[in-house]
């Protein structure tokens, strides 16, 4: 997950009181898990160096501070994942400058682990000698952060490699911040300003972009048979940055699935219904060497598995054999009708836009399709792109077993659905085709079943590293094969779901002993 940095304020300056300036009731942004608030200070009153500050009493961790004769700046930062406004209290070194001395402005950062920080100052921010941070390293989807306070309140300052975000006239001095959130590496960032001897100061903070945890499977073992029907699934989830780690278990079961593997069909026949949309005997999709393709560059070929309709929980999903060329698309439908205004439901279409791949979550109803939520993205042959319905309704766009896109809940469609698949375009080829039922979807924290055997008062979130245990709630069937998969988040982290470990199955049943009948003759 990339950084996001957005500065929520820029208050006007505050007195301060025994060396205390308290701003009150400042933006912080939205509320976030993984947020983490920045209060960058610069100051122009000699020993009056930013030293403390505390957001709603709680104390923040110091920065590297720049310190330039009368000229000081430093930066604060701490997690701070609840609420929307806050008190901010800057402490001074010694004395308490007037609110025409100080100035503060505060970012959320989402997304972002701590990464590294420093300081710089200059006796002349000319372009002989500017403020630097020297040599740095931007990691990609990192961020940066920058606050310089300059003696010339009225001259702009030019920052280079980082994004210019304020440069205001704080009363007594400039104050100018500057962010970047691509990657940078082993480049400076410099601010420059004037050519009279301005005295100038710097501090800086690098956030390196968190990961998603990866898990790993346990037990059962892939394909393990006499499982019971209410198994204890075992698996160990590992953040890199140690952050704690929630969980989602799936056990599901194959409904139907095609791998294309046979003769030739043009157009393609068995369990199929061509023509979905009435539109004419070229929208309709064939086989060729054991692969699904359109039959011609039609606006919609398409076609619907006819033997089955689903509901409750379930997925479709395909493998990318040939992309669809410029502007074209394929989609993997669930879908109701056909009525009076053809087809209703939902509809997960990829298309190449110009170059670009997007994935696009799309509302069918009354013969026309609404966008609903799309991401931008590359797609290469093999990968598997995927399309579910929850329980709730919630419709989510998968690639690879990462969540990319998800609408919400809807619950106007209920009952049946078809799956369908469409192929605008010759050149676009797919293969393995299916849909899954999904039996069980639980997440540690709202659902029961979750426990950490090792550790029993360690409650959800769990430990990075942990071993962690589900134990299904409801009895599956008896001699039955099913599938399970767990993926992990962590909500003060990335927030973000991980992909899926790779999926195991397992058979249920058990063995029942029947003891040998012994036969005794009777004289």
């Amino acid at each position: 997950m990339a950084v996001v940095i957005t500065r929520t304020a820029n208050p006007a300056g505050v007195s301060a009181s025994a060396t205390v300036a308290t701003y009150t009731g400042v933006s912080i942004g939205t509320a976030a898990p993984n947020r983490t608030i920045v209060v960058v200070v610069g100051t122009e009153l000699a020993a009056a160096n930013p030293s403390a500050c505390t957001i709603d009493g709680n104390a923040m961790t110091a920065g590297t501070g720049g310190d330039q004769g009368a000229v000081q700046t430093n930066l604060f930062y701490l997690p701070y994942p609840t609420g929307t406004t806050a008190n901010i209290a800057v402490t001074f070194s010694a004395v308490s400058p007037t609110s025409t001395q100080n100035h503060i402005a505060v970012y959320s950062v989402v997304g972002g682990t701590y990464s590294s920080k420093g300081g710089a100052q200059s006796t002349d921010m000319d372009s002989t000698a500017p403020l630097t941070t020297g040599s740095i390293t931007i990691p990609t989807d990192g961020g940066f952060i920058a606050v310089a306070a300059k003696a010339a309140d009225t001259v702009r300052a030019t920052w280079a490699n980082a994004t210019e975000d304020l440069d205001v006239d704080a009363g007594g001095f400039g104050f100018t911040t500057a962010i970047r959130t691509t990657a940078l590496t082993t480049t400076a960032v410099t601010c420059t300003g004037t050519t009279n001897g301005e005295d100038g100061a710097m501090s800086w903070i690098i956030f390196g972009a968190n990961t998603a945890p990866t898990v790993a499977l346990n037990s059962p073992a892939d394909a393990a048979t006499g499982v019971s029907t209410t198994p204890v699934l075992d698996f160990t989830g590992t953040d890199s940055e140690s952050n704690n780690v929630r969980y989602n278990v799936q056990i599901y079961q194959p409904l139907v699935t095609d791998d294309f593997n046979r003769a030739n069909e043009n157009p393609i026949g068995g369990n199929w219904t061509n023509d979905a949309l009435g539109e004419g005997a070229d929208n309709q999709l064939k086989i060729v060497s054991n692969q699904l393709q359109a039959v011609t560059a039609a606006t919609s070929c398409e076609a619907y598995w006819n033997a089955n309709t689903f509901s409750g929980a379930m997925e479709t999903y395909f493998t990318v054999v040939t992309k669809p060329g410029n502007t074209q698309r394929v989609a993997l439908s669930f879908l109701q009708g056909p009525g009076a205004s053809g087809w209703t439901g939902y509809q997960l279409v990829w298309q190449d836009n110009a170059g670009t791949d997007d994935l696009i979550i799309e509302r069918c109803d009354s013969g026309g399709a609404t966008t609903l939520v799309s991401a931008t993205l590359e797609f290469n042959a093999g990968d598997v792109i995927a399309f579910s319905r929850s329980s709730t309704g919630v419709f989510t766009a998968w690639l690879n077993g990462l969540a990319i896109a998800s609408t919400s809940a809807d619950t106007t469609y209920t009952g049946a659905f078809y799956a369908a698949v469409t192929i605008r375009d010759t050149t676009g080829v797919l293969d393995n085709w299916g849909v899954r039922q999904i039996l069980t979807d639980a997440v540690s924290g709202t659902d029961a079943g979750f426990a950490n055997p090792d550790n029993g008062g360690d409650t959800d979130p769990f430990t990075s590293g942990e071993n962690i245990q589900y134990t299904v709630q409801s009895a599956l069937s008896n001699s039955t094969v099913y599938y399970w998969r767990v993926r992990g988040i962590d909500p003060v982290g990335t927030n973000t779901y991980g992909a899926w470990a790779t999926t195991r199955s397992f058979t249920t049943g058990s063995s029942v002993y029947i003891p040998r009948q012994t036969f005794f003759d009777h004289q």
